[in-house]
């Protein structure tokens, strides 16, 4: 075979082998190439081809998840991430996740899950240290934390811990090591600037400071720097009151204030009432500065400060004076224009007491002035009214337990201090350095302690002073105020002379020498109703005799309001007379056993008190109106009716009290004349009436009867007999029931020659 036979054979065998083998490829299907699952290791760049031309095109975060088919030998391998596809270092690879450390910057809360029904389960601190493995990419991480599983927003982590500011509120020390065991000399002062990276509910931080790295408490340190407003002013009369000072300071200036020093301890002052003078706030902390009996005490914190001065919920405030009706066409209401009570119609001749002010003063809360009986609201346009009128203080010295938590106390200038349950412990006792008589009501000012609480009404006080002897006025001479120590009298101070009380029972309740301290008691034996008028020569007393051994019980009424009381010999009946509120009350009889024998019905009769029988009639008096109305009632115990009505027109007073002279004329008696006891006569025939009489007052009337010449004056416990001319001829204390509670007087009659007292218990007595 020459040379070019051979070279045509040769590249023929070329070409039937490459024939050969497009054959074979095309029978057999290609083997898949194997693919390989990596995780960024390290945050990685995309590239567009691994040549020297390639081009950036993005980055690929830590934990992505990749897959590649290029040899693991190879620098550079293809993978496909955020839909682009392109190169990647194989450096930067690795076949796990890669675990990396977090720390919360901002305050998170550990997930459930990342999808839509995720729920909160932990709340994780600033500067807490956490760790992933998620792809650093993803909204939110699956992390580790306290050994719970769950996830946080990629956008609360940091990578690195977070520089926390903080603010010295209160004096540090400064420890080595966290467990607090050890410490280093010196305190870092109110107001430093700290910086910590410690997680922030962690209970100690770790601080630098002058140079020195230690740990401080955590609850000695605020967010915000110390920053004061200083001397802002308070209302006037603004009083507050310390419950428990615990381990409170007192300061000069508001502690956090530079130089700020301690100047003593606010439990030596619990329970007394403190002024407060301004406010300031440093730091966020607020202060009070306050007072006790017009010294300054210092600043104490405000959160222990219970306001007590303010107003009651419904806008209503302890008030003290006295009014009368003015437009008697108005109404009496259960609280400031809500539910009206009844007319003030039945109010017009009474005196009345205001203790209580609402809606800037535009409504009053008023009760009887005389008996202290709660009545309602009114409004201040419908009442003529008077400031109190108040005696000299008087020296004094008792003991005293609180008894009310709701008794209103004043300040020596009269503004509301509190209420008295507000200044009272268990058991705690109290001393009485003053009173004095304000109205007709006796006001004890009590200290504790030495640091004065304020005024208060006497039926708020369980106070013991007994009465050593009864007396009455034998010359007229001077009576004294009392030393300061309140156990003798003051010559050099004379506060006023017996005149004023010549037809009065005095009670004696203290001795000094040939000197008596001396009171009287409008409610004999009832708590709080004393009236210390101050000390007297015993020289110009006169010993009082006793009637109590004198009566023995008759018989016990029904129950209610008793009040009057009338004997019909005719019948041998006795009428008790009761008030049923709201102007309006009802007559019963009861025979001498306390046997039910009829009743009236409840009608116009008032108060009910002003009850008497003569010659086959029987009269009341009702003074529930603008003027009295007189009412013959049928004496039959089966028909107890009014016969008659008639209004006394020229009447102008408030009748306290009725008795029947003769058949054809009534006595009179008000209370409303100068504060003096002034009779009249009404005769019935012509409807005349004439001014008898008039005297100094001889005590709250509670009942009158005339017979023989001699007109019978009940006051509680306490009887006067005045002749024709209305001379004092006899006069006697009694305490029913002997050895008992006194009771108070109820009406007054005569029934066969003998006296017969009816009492509050609802019991009658007679002599015997």
């Amino acid at each position: 075979m020459n040379g070019q036979s051979r070279t045509k054979y040769t590249r023929f065998s070329i070409l039937l082998v490459a024939i050969m083998l497009v054959s074979l490829l095309a029978y057999y299907p290609a083997q898949a190439k194997k693919s390989y699952t990596y995780y960024v290791h390290k945050t990685s760049k995309l590239y567009t081809t691994s040549n020297s031309s390639k081009q950036f095109m993005r980055y690929v975060p830590i934990n992505a998840k990749l897959k590649t088919t290029s040899k693991k030998t190879s620098k550079m391998v293809k993978i496909t991430y955020g839909g682009l596809s392109g190169y990647v270092y194989r450096s930067n690879l690795w076949t796990k996740r890669t675990t990396k450390t977090r720390y919360i910057h901002k305050t998170s809360y550990l997930y459930s899950s990342r999808d839509a029904s995720k729920q909160r389960t932990w709340k994780i601190a600033i500067n807490k240290k956490l760790t992933t493995d998620s792809n650093m990419n993803f909204k939110m991480y699956h992390v580790n934390y306290k050994g719970k599983r769950g996830y946080v927003y990629k956008s609360n982590l940091s990578p690195y811990k977070t520089t926390v500011v903080k603010y010295v509120k209160k004096k540090s020390k400064q420890y080595k090591n966290y467990s607090h065991t050890k410490r280093y000399s010196g305190t870092i002062p109110l107001g430093t600037r700290l910086e910590t990276q410690s997680p922030q509910s962690n209970k100690m931080f770790w601080v630098t400071y002058n140079g020195r790295k230690s740990y401080v408490y955590k609850s000695n340190l605020t967010n915000a720097e110390l920053n004061y407003t200083y001397n802002n002013q308070v209302a006037d009369n603004t009083y507050g009151v310390v419950s428990e000072g615990g381990n409170h300071g007192i300061w000069d200036q508001p502690y956090g204030i530079k130089d700020a020093k301690s100047v003593g301890k606010i439990a030596d002052y619990e329970r007394v009432p403190l002024n407060v003078l301004r406010a300031s706030e440093v730091g966020g902390v607020a202060w009070y500065q306050v007072s006790v009996d017009g010294r300054t005490l210092g600043w104490i914190h405000k959160s222990i400060v219970q306001i007590t001065s303010n107003m009651a919920n419904d806008g209503s405030i302890p008030h003290l004076a006295v009014a009368s009706v003015a437009k008697s066409d108005s109404f009496l209401y259960q609280s400031p224009g809500n539910g009206i009570i009844t007319s003030l119609n039945i109010y017009a001749n009474l005196r009345l007491k205001i203790d209580m002010i609402a809606n800037n003063g535009e409504w009053v809360h008023i009760k009887k002035y005389t008996a202290g009986t709660s009545l309602g609201w009114v409004k201040v346009s419908d009442l003529s009214i008077q400031a109190t009128s108040a005696g000299k203080a008087l020296n004094v010295n008792y003991g005293a337990t609180i008894a009310s938590s709701k008794a209103p106390i004043f300040d020596d200038n009269d503004h509301f201090v509190g209420y008295s349950g507000q200044f009272n412990a268990d058991g705690r006792h109290v001393q009485i350095n003053q009173e004095k008589q304000v109205e007709n009501e006796e006001r004890y000012r009590i200290s504790y302690n030495n640091h004065v609480i304020g005024w208060v009404v006497s039926t708020a006080l369980n106070l013991n002073n007994p009465a050593i002897s009864y007396q009455v006025v034998k010359n007229t001479g001077a009576i004294y105020n009392g030393q300061s120590n309140g156990d003798a009298p003051n010559t050099g101070l004379q506060l006023g002379s017996l005149s004023a009380y010549t037809n009065r029972m005095l009670e004696v309740i203290k001795v000094s020498g040939e000197w008596s301290f001396i009171k009287y008691n409008d409610w004999y034996g009832k708590m709080g109703k004393d009236i210390d008028l101050g000390w007297v020569h015993s020289s110009d007393l006169s010993g009082l005799r006793s009637g109590t051994a004198d009566f023995r019980h008759l018989f016990t009424a029904g129950g209610g309001n008793q009040q009057g009381l009338a004997y019909n010999p005719d019948l041998d009946l006795y009428y008790v007379g009761y008030d049923t509120g709201d102007g309006t009350g009802k007559i019963v009889a009861y025979d001498q056993n306390g046997n039910y024998k009829g009743s009236s019905a409840v009608t116009s009769f008032g108060h009910a008190c002003a009850l008497s029988y003569v010659d086959g009639k029987l009269y009341e008096i009702s003074s529930a109106g603008q003027k009295p109305i007189l009412h013959e009632i049928n004496p039959d115990p089966n028909n107890l009716s009014v016969k008659k009505t008639t209004t006394l027109t020229s009447f102008p007073y408030y009748v306290a009290m009725m008795t029947a002279k003769d058949s054809d004329t009534l006595i009179l008696l008000t209370e409303s004349v100068g504060g003096k006891d002034t009779f009249y006569e009404y005769t019935l025939s012509t409807g005349k009436l004439t001014q008898t009489a008039q005297m100094d007052k001889m005590g709250v009337v509670q009942g009158m009867h005339y017979e023989n010449g001699k007109l019978y004056f009940l006051a509680n416990n306490y009887l006067t007999v005045l002749n024709v001319n209305y001379g004092i001829e006899d006069r006697f204390q009694f305490s029913i029931p002997k050895g008992g509670t006194p009771q108070e007087s109820e009406g007054l009659t005569i029934v066969n020659g003998k006296l017969a007292i009816g009492f509050a218990d609802h019991t009658i007595y007679i002599q015997n």
